[in-house]
């Protein structure tokens, strides 16, 4: 389980929304102080503070009455607020007050419900045949139109706004990098290039994410039917909801960056659904002189090399795919390798990339970024700025506060400028992150944290 102490967490005022499987308890002591502490998850290893005289509790019923009866609560509830919706928290640590309200009722709720329309834009008769059967087996999407080609799509979105857009590679007519860029990003709809996986095609699909194209997913086929399905579900679910702005197209105020210092300290990168634009973005503003960076990217294995290899022709330092066994340099940026795990290690004095091939199922992703994080806590640097950059899911969330806890600090983007607010919110909410910074402010504020570490 996760445990927060609003009081030790935050230092000022801070608002948060406490989930559907959450709870909170306001704890008033016999000394007559008050303790706020946030429970998500199961209740194991958690310590209660002593002296409780009563309390209040809000949140999910039965996250409630499992803290109550895991912990042997016999003090007397003032007020017990059950509710399954999503609640928005205001906390004033100074004023030691706490205030509440449910956001059920919402826009964001209301848009979370609703089922959202796909439009399929592919070649291939049989894909589209396949594509359709998938979405329509959730229970939140549904396919709208399936195009036959670049023409048919725009006709059709002529006089339709489909809430997402699944977008093929290759087709006669025109490629599919090229429609995006000529018609289909002007029209802010979250699309996601569905495509076939190969080196080849490595350098088309990294153009279409960094032209705003939201994420790849592999094309289904005989071989990978059940995996790919069940991504093609999940992520067409959460990016049909997104409302598309500058921040998914990566726009970048190119704030002036003062130089680090030094090279001898570490910086470390985790990012998913919309890293890769967001990595752009960040990397391209940094100055020529760099400390090492180590980037985990989720990304298939045979796009890595061609991520690293677009980054490297924008950016004023070497951006370079990692290698096993390769020495860790100064004035590059080192991309984990997609399908292989990526730690560093202290040899003789040096930092050494080590790709280990290891399907241990606690960590979820190949490159996971818990994996890179965990290894860099074991090896110390004397400097060491970690940052979680947009994503969906958790990974790296818990090995950042550790990270912190350690010393490091630690950056979050924030919700405003990431394309899924998944990783980062995680992170923030478990208290793994120190401060939490707008994409376009990221490069100065990594500078700035790193030079005072």
């Amino acid at each position: 389980m996760s445990v927060i102490s609003l009081k030790e967490k935050y230092h000022g005022k801070a608002e948060f929304i406490l989930e559907r499987s959450d709870c909170l308890f306001i704890m008033e002591l016999e000394s007559g102080n008050k303790e706020y502490l946030l429970f998500s998850g199961s209740t194991n290893s958690v310590k209660l503070p002593s002296g409780i005289k009563s309390f209040k509790a809000l949140g999910n019923k039965d996250m409630i009455s499992d803290v109550v009866k895991k912990f042997s609560i016999k003090q007397v509830a003032e007020r017990l607020i059950e509710t399954d919706s999503r609640t928005q928290i205001l906390f004033d640590n100074h004023m030691d007050r706490l205030s509440f309200k449910a956001i059920e009722n919402t826009d964001l709720e209301t848009e979370s419900s609703k089922v959202s329309s796909v439009l399929i834009i592919d070649d291939s008769a049989v894909i589209r045949k396949l594509l359709t059967r998938i979405v329509n087996k959730s229970q939140s999407l549904e396919v709208c139109f399936a195009a036959s080609g670049p023409e048919e799509a725009i006709q059709y979105l002529k006089s339709n706004k489909p809430d997402i857009i699944t977008l093929d590679i290759h087709m006669p007519e025109m490629d599919g990098v090229t429609l995006f860029k000529t018609n289909l990003k002007q029209l802010n709809i979250p699309t996601v290039v569905i495509s076939s996986m190969s080196i080849q095609e490595g350098p088309m699909v990294m153009e279409a994410l960094s032209s705003g194209v939201l994420a790849y997913i592999e094309k289904p086929d005989a071989s990978n039917i059940k995996s790919v399905e069940e991504e093609i579900i999940k992520q067409l679910t959460i990016l049909s909801k997104q409302k598309l702005s500058d921040k998914a197209q990566g726009v970048s105020n190119r704030l002036a960056v003062q130089d680090f210092k030094d090279n001898e300290g570490l910086i470390a990168i985790g990012s998913s659904t919309g890293g890769t634009k967001a990595l752009e973005t960040l990397l391209t503003s940094l100055p020529k002189t760099i400390p090492p960076i180590l980037i985990v990217q989720h990304i298939p294995a045979v796009f890595s090399k061609a991520f690293a290899d677009r980054l490297d022709t924008c950016c004023s330092f070497t951006v370079k795919e990692i290698e096993d066994g390769e020495e860790i340099m100064a004035n590059t940026a080192y991309i984990a390798k997609g399908g292989k795990q990526f730690k560093v290690q202290k040899l003789s004095g040096k930092l050494v990339a080590e790709l280990i091939d290891d399907a241990c199922p606690s960590y979820n992703f190949k490159p996971s970024v818990d994996y890179l994080f965990e290894s860099i806590k074991e090896i110390k640097p004397k400097k060491l700025v970690a940052v979680i950059l947009t994503g969906m899911g958790k990974d790296g969330s818990k090995s950042l506060l550790e990270l912190r806890n350690m010393g490091a600090h630690t950056i979050g983007q924030n919700a405003e400028s990431c394309v899924v607010y998944g990783m980062p919110r995680v992170a923030f909410e478990i208290g793994a992150c120190m401060e939490m910074i707008h994409l376009n402010d990221m490069a100065s504020s990594l500078v700035k944290a790193y030079n005072k570490a």
